[in-house]
């Protein structure tokens, strides 16, 4: 229900795309975007954060969401992050809906791929603005501290070094599960831990430090539920420098935790053949056809159906079936460059998306992979043959078209050639391809 209020807020006159799925009901931001900071894809939630219509993120920079006393810590976030690939984290303002602005934390990875090198980052984007307020209030006097502690919706404590919870507001005891403050009170620090070294080494952290941010720890329910938060604290010392007590901030982060192993599980790659799934063929595709726009050159589309394997699964078994699947993708590396956009849609679909072919020799990857299929069925004691049936199609940049449109053609021409060959008496003969 959430994700359909965000679809009719956000982007009402946009139909959903065809992988409008959990990357969409996702409570925080998710974004694909380039080396430049050029957003590939946006789902709903980041949409609504910012603002603006889902389709008219595409292609925009995220920089130009920053606020311009926070484009300097932008720019390093996105030079680690181009530069390492790894993790990065950067707390800043963008630029948010009805001409407001809000704190936003982007947490990142980026991932070259092997075949086109182009970079791609997948970002987490979180409104942190109560957090940080609630982190500006710990620095106020004892009197805003007890006025925060009974209105903010970010959770607030006090607890001795020995693990004596002396105060807790009620966003606190309602975030862990308490009726009240009282049921939370008459517990100790360290039975509501998964794991009672994390507040020893909290602990370790505060002696040495003082004051310690954004540490990331598991919390248990009474019910026996886990959630996941942030705590950030520091410790409050007597004139003898010795520590009296902690107070912090704890944020319940199991929902964005949550999204970053949802983003994590948004692979580009499929698991069986190491092609490129569905997801990873629009994304790069897209990229080649804006290209393709650009520089005024034609670029091909082949979509490819195996012939048989559900026989082959009926006869021999699925883990043959997916051996099957597994040669077909053998083949079509084999065949085409690795310039060239080659992957499993889902089943026994694949599509190809050819770069740099001249008008003239669009034939000739059908001609090699004919050449590769036969190869490949002559060699003795074979239980099964591959064959496939082929269809293809053409972008051309002086009647442009989306990615989705170039696969449907592709897919069309592909189903009249198999209904072609399921009429021949041979049923079309095994190893063979060819365009509809």
């Amino acid at each position: 229900m959430q994700n359909d209020d965000a679809y009719r807020e956000g982007d009402a006159e946009e139909a959903p795309p065809p992988y409008f799925d959990v990357f969409d009901v996702a409570s925080v931001g998710l974004l694909t975007h380039d080396e430049q900071g050029r957003i590939l894809e946006a789902n709903l939630t980041l949409a609504r954060l910012l603002g603006s219509p889902r389709g008219s993120l595409a292609g925009r920079l995220l920089g130009d969401f920053v606020l311009f006393a926070h484009q300097e810590s932008y720019a390093r976030y996105r030079a680690q992050l181009v530069a390492t690939g790894g993790p990065q984290v950067c707390e800043l303002r963008l630029r948010g809906r009805d001409g407001g602005s809000f704190w936003a934390r982007l947490e990142a990875t980026a991932t070259r791929s092997d075949q086109s090198g182009v970079l791609i980052c997948a970002a987490v984007v979180s409104d942190i603005t109560e957090r940080k307020r609630a982190e500006e209030g710990l620095l106020q006097s004892e009197e805003r501290l007890r006025s925060l502690f009974d209105g903010v919706p970010v959770g607030l404590y006090r607890t001795s070094p020995g693990g004596q919870i002396i105060d807790v507001n009620p966003a606190l005891a309602h975030m862990l599960g308490y009726t009240d403050r009282e049921s939370l009170l008459a517990v100790s620090a360290e039975s509501v831990y998964v794991d009672v070294r994390e507040r020893q080494r909290l602990r370790a952290l505060m002696e040495r430090d003082g004051v310690v941010r954004s540490f990331e720890e598991q919390l248990r329910r009474p019910d026996g539920s886990v959630i996941w938060v942030r705590d950030s604290v520091r410790a409050v010392r007597d004139a003898d420098d010795r520590i009296v007590y902690y107070e912090g901030s704890l944020e319940d982060i199991t929902e964005r935790k949550q999204a970053e192993e949802m983003l994590r599980s948004l692979t580009l790659r499929d698991d069986l053949t190491g092609l490129y799934n569905r997801r990873g063929f629009v994304v790069l595709a897209e990229q080649q056809l804006r290209i393709a726009h650009r520089v005024k050159k034609r670029v091909y589309a082949l979509f490819l159906d195996m012939d048989g394997l559900k026989h082959i699964n009926d006869r021999l078994g699925h883990s043959t079936g997916d051996q099957a699947i597994q040669e077909t993708a053998a083949v079509l590396q084999k065949t085409f460059r690795k310039s060239d956009i080659v992957a499993r849609l889902g089943g026994d679909e694949f599509a190809v998306l050819t770069v740099d072919v001249r008008d003239d020799s669009s034939g000739a990857p059908l001609a090699r992979l004919q050449a590769n299929v036969s190869a490949r069925n002559r060699k003795r004691n074979r239980r099964y043959e591959l064959s496939f049936s082929v269809g293809t199609s053409y972008y051309d940049p002086e009647n442009p078209c989306s990615v989705d449109d170039l696969l449907a053609r592709a897919d069309g021409a592909m189903y009249l050639q198999k209904r072609a060959k399921d009429r021949r008496p041979d049923g079309g003969g095994t190893g063979t391809t060819g365009t509809g």
